[in-house]
Formats: C-alpha cells, structure tokens, sequence
C-alpha cells in the first residue's frame, strides 16, 4: 500500500466492475501532482500524491497499478520512465484541452493508457480511472492464468518424460535381460 503524502478528500463513488474472480482490493494510484486540487477517487483506489521526481523513487520500492502525470519536461520524463522501466503499470497524461501536440506524443512515444484534458472534472477522472482498473485487472488476470498454464504444461512434459523413461526403462530390460534371472 503506497504511504499518502499530503491531504486528500475522498469520495464514496460506486466502485468499478470487477471479472468474477478477479481481485477486487484497492488499486494504488500515484499522481504526479503538486497543484491544491483535491482529486475524488473511485472507493478501489488508494492515491499517493507527490510530484514526479517522488514518484520515481516511489515505484522503484512500492507497487503501483496506474500512475498520472500532468504534460511537460517532468510528467512525461516520469511517464517515460515508466514505461521502459514498468512497462505493466498504467500510464495516463494530464494536459490542457488545446495541447493536441501532447496527447500525439503520450499515445506515440510514453504508451499512455488514456489522456485526460485538464482542467479535469471528478466525473471524467473517475470513469478513466475504473476503465483503467478493471484493464490492470484483466492484465493481471492473463499474467496469473498464462503462470498458471505454464505449470500445468510443465508438469505435464514431466509425466511424459516419466512415461517414456519408464517404457525406455522396461525395453532395455527385454533386449538386454539381467543376469540375475
């Protein structure tokens, strides 16, 4: 669970769709933000605010399911950052309605999951940030059943190896008996 830094209000929301036997505990979300805004979460999500280079120290020692970053040097550094370095966690850019040059670059060069026009009203942060839950869900979903089938194929191959060395075991026996018998 990421420590909070500084004062947040929340808000009860309804809490996103979750894929039956999916986890369904909060989502930690970090905002490279320093402005007063006080953002309203969804009730799934746990937020750590601080500005960006804070945020980079944070998801080198704490896990983190989506991260967002207001557009600039710094925002888009960190959004970079991410997404060489952690490429699973979910990035989404801030910037202003009219940067059209921003949200081109965040979808071309930092692989953003979604791009929010500020200034941003707690409806629309809200509905991006359960639309980018329930993707981190179903992400993690895929990675723990593809885990899950790598064991199950690795246990198979090794009752098939098994099967053969026993078959392989009894065949030398026929062509070559024991002395013993």
């Amino acid at each position: 669970r990421l420590p909070m830094l500084g004062t947040v209000e929340f808000k009860k929301l309804p809490r996103a769709a979750n894929l039956p036997g999916m986890p369904t505990s909060p989502l930690p979300i970090l905002i490279a933000d320093t402005s007063t805004h006080q953002w309203t979460l969804p009730a799934d999500c746990v937020m750590t605010r601080c500005d960006a280079a804070a945020a980079a120290q944070i998801l080198e020692t704490q896990a983190c399911a989506i991260v967002l970053a207001h557009a600039g040097e710094a925002g888009e550094t960190l959004l970079a950052h991410i997404a060489s370095r952690f490429p699973h966690v979910l990035r989404v850019l801030m910037a202003p309605i009219g940067d059209a040059a921003a949200a081109v670059r965040a979808i071309n060069e930092l692989a953003v999951f979604g791009f929010l026009p500020t200034p941003v009203s707690d409806e629309v942060l809200s509905a991006m940030l359960a639309r980018a839950g329930l993707h981190y869900r179903e992400q993690q979903h895929q990675v723990e059943t593809m885990a899950e089938l790598r064991a199950t194929v690795t246990r198979l191959h090794d009752q098939i190896v098994q099967v053969d060395d026993a078959r392989a075991g009894r065949r030398d026996e026929r062509e070559y008996p024991s002395r013993d018998r």
